[in-house]
């Protein structure tokens, strides 16, 4: 989702870049009003903002460590950097079917 509004805002143009910070902004106000929703649903109120503040410690470092193993796949071409990316979403899967399973839902 965020791949094509990147390209929006560094394509080098000030029209694309008007147009794509706006969506860039779009897309990470939906991304963090949904995982904290979804938080909100799994985790006791009392411990919500923990919660918020792990999810989201552990999202910044994995981001950033993505982003500089990407980073670091420029030197290899494209489908190099392609492969790591689909491996990371197919290594997310077991975390997320066990998280979003069925009795995933903690007590509030």
């Amino acid at each position: 989702m965020f791949a094509p509004l990147v390209s929006l805002v560094c394509y080098g143009s000030f029209g694309f870049a008007m147009v794509g910070a706006p969506l860039w902004g779009l897309g990470m106000g939906v991304h963090e009003s949904g995982t904290q929703a979804a938080l909100a649903h799994r985790v006791s109120s009392q411990r919500r903002a923990s919660a918020y503040r792990l999810f989201t410690t552990g999202n910044g470092i994995a981001w950033f460590a993505g982003s500089v193993v990407i980073g670091a796949l420029y030197q290899w071409p494209i489908a190099t950097m392609a492969a790591f990316c689909l491996a990371c979403q197919f290594a997310a899967l077991p975390l997320f079917t066990r998280v979003a399973g069925p009795g995933a839902s903690a007590a509030r």
